[in-house]
């Protein structure tokens, strides 16, 4: 199942590069690449890192990572 995600444009509005969020998130590069391709499966640890993610950006994890029907 595809992870419905905001984060690319997000970061483009934030003038954030992949680089910059995975720096500021402690997570790889590669792994917010996966993510926002939506090539992560759900686990603890997903979401765990989307509530990282969240925090950095300053923004409620929903608006980043929409429920899925929205």
């Amino acid at each position: 199942m595809k992870i419905k995600t905001n984060l690319r444009r997000i970061r483009f509005f934030k003038e954030m590069t992949q680089d910059d969020l995975a720096i500021l998130s402690g997570y790889d590069q590669s792994l917010i690449s996966r993510l926002e391709r939506g090539n992560l499966r759900e686990t603890p640890g997903l979401e765990k890192m989307k509530n990282k993610i969240a925090d950095v950006l300053s923004l409620p994890l929903e608006e980043i990572f929409p429920t899925r029907g929205e």
